[in-house]
């Protein structure tokens, strides 16, 4: 369902955001004693960075999908960005 397919989403970007800051402040307290990043930390950060962009862009097609009801109606209905940009009834 649609709330189903939120949560899922959601839940993943959760889990993303949260590595990404943890790697974040690691990385602050590593600088804060003077010493480099290593290159398994930067790895992480790298791989954290690119799930958090890939979840980003996949939150657009999964807006259209819960303006539909979940993708199930043959006829979807207008987003509200789309209903803004091409007026109603178009």
């Amino acid at each position: 369902t649609a709330e189903q397919l939120a949560l899922e989403v959601k839940a993943e970007f959760d889990k993303t955001i949260n590595q990404v800051k943890e790697i974040a402040e690691k990385a602050l307290a590593e600088a804060a004693k003077g010493v480099g990043l290593t290159d398994d930390l930067k790895e992480k950060a790298d791989e954290s960075l690119l799930k958090m962009n890939a979840l980003t862009g996949r939150s657009p097609t999964s807006s259209k999908k819960l303006a539909r009801g979940g993708g199930n109606k043959n006829t979807p209905e207008k987003t509200i960005g789309e209903q803004f940009r091409r007026g109603p009834g178009r």
